[in-house]
């Protein structure tokens, strides 16, 4: 498969913000949800970005990388204190001359505070179930939860309101048993991916399962156990013997998967594809096999090559499913 040009490769992760409302509710906290509207120039967050600010000045996510979530969370923190909206920018064109973005442009901000006390526990239901959902708010209205038919995250403008599509995170499938799954392992889980490891080797799967991964048992090259693929799910075969992959293959490149990467060299690619079309497999089906896998050629370590997957897979998952 053609290479693209690698994306910004840093993960959003609104599960981490809707957690922490969750938690604030449980609690009895009023909390403000704060969204990404408008950017002009350069800019951490896309349109629909969240943070949340519990009423005593706690947060989750970030919007600015550092630049400017102290005054966010003031700007929330008088939303609480007037119980009334507002929509603020900070960078060029703001009347906050002493808040300024360091990289240039603007960036308006939605201030909500939450009176659906169920909100947070109501998105992370559909976090853990996987499904896309859309959230509604403005200065007049919400924020609350509705369905959804889009599959990419995004901000839409719904004259003075906006809706907010959120799509499941990225989830990994790690598919062999090469010493580089380890470490890709933890380096996905750090971005705040989803992971399940599928393999023979008994060894490895105790230590994904001490991870908090779910660990799923290959037990043979004839019976595939059911594997948790949804379009939002990229997956990575990496097998020091190939026997092992045909079968995963052939389940795998008829699912909804946005990605599938294979390890092994040119030559090694070749006799997989012969081996598949032998077992049926058209190349429409083949041609979607990223291999050899990875943004790095010729990598001699597992390190690097768990840095060179993982990049390759968030760029693929950015590409597909980020505005």
């Amino acid at each position: 498969m053609p290479r693209a040009p690698i994306a910004d490769c840093v993960m959003y992760n609104p599960r981490e913000v809707f957690a922490f409302v969750a938690r604030q509710q449980v609690q009895g906290n009023r909390v403000v949800l704060v969204t990404v509207t408008h950017t002009a120039g350069a800019s951490v967050r896309n349109p629909g970005s969240h943070m949340a600010v519990g009423e005593d000045g706690s947060y989750a996510g970030s919007l600015s990388g550092g630049c400017i979530e102290a005054a966010v969370v003031g700007e929330a923190r008088e939303v609480l204190r007037t119980g009334a909206p507002r929509q603020v920018r900070f960078g060029t064109g703001s009347p906050l001359i002493d808040v300024r973005l360091p990289c240039g442009g603007s960036v308006d901000l939605l201030f909500c505070e939450i009176s659906d006390p169920a909100l947070g526990a109501s998105t992370l239901e559909r976090f853990d179930r996987r499904e896309a959902f859309a959230l509604y708010l403005g200065l007049g209205v919400g924020p609350s939860i509705g369905p959804t038919t889009m599959t990419r995250f995004g901000i839409e403008y719904l004259g003075a309101q906006f809706r907010v599509t959120h799509v499941p995170q990225l989830r990994l499938a790690l598919v062999g048993h090469a010493a580089a799954i380890d470490t890709l392992r933890e380096l996905a889980l750090a971005t705040g991916a989803e992971v399940a490891v599928i393999s023979p080797d008994a060894s490895l799967l105790d230590r994904s399962a001490q991870s908090g991964c779910d660990a799923i048992k290959l037990a043979s090259t004839t019976f595939l156990p059911s594997l948790p693929l949804d379009r939002w799910t990229g997956v990575a075969i990496l097998f020091h013997d190939h026997d092992w992959e045909p079968l995963v293959l052939e389940h795998v490149l008829v699912s909804e998967a946005f990605y599938v990467g294979a390890m092994g060299s040119h030559k090694t690619h070749e006799q997989r594809c012969a081996t598949l079309r032998a077992r049926g497999l058209e190349n429409s089906k083949l041609d979607r096999i990223t291999a050899p896998i990875g943004v790095i050629p010729s990598m001699r370590d597992p390190e690097t090559l768990a840095i060179s997957v993982l990049a390759e897979v968030i760029d693929r998952y950015n590409a597909a499913f980020l505005a």
